[in-house]
């Protein structure tokens, strides 16, 4: 993972990536609460490649606060 500059984003003077944290909310079968795993990541992108790697077999949706970035289908 990518080391984040606290303050003004700047780390020996070029910029770098701000990460955020993602909530990886996936349901278990049965279940009407989803569990949440939390990603930490650059961007959206960053977030939902993580997500698709992990928790393969139900949906997962990705989300940045009370924002829907994705919902991932299961694996085929």
């Amino acid at each position: 993972m990518q080391q984040v500059a606290r303050g003004h984003g700047l780390a020996g003077g070029r910029p770098e990536a701000v990460s955020h944290v993602y909530s990886l909310c996936f349901f278990r079968a049965g279940g009407v609460v989803p569990d949440v795993k939390l990603i930490e990541a650059a961007s959206d992108e960053e977030a939902v490649e993580s997500a698709r790697g992990s928790l393969s077999f139900t949906t997962r949706e990705v989300w940045d606060r009370h924002r829907l970035v994705a919902v991932i289908p299961p694996a085929a």
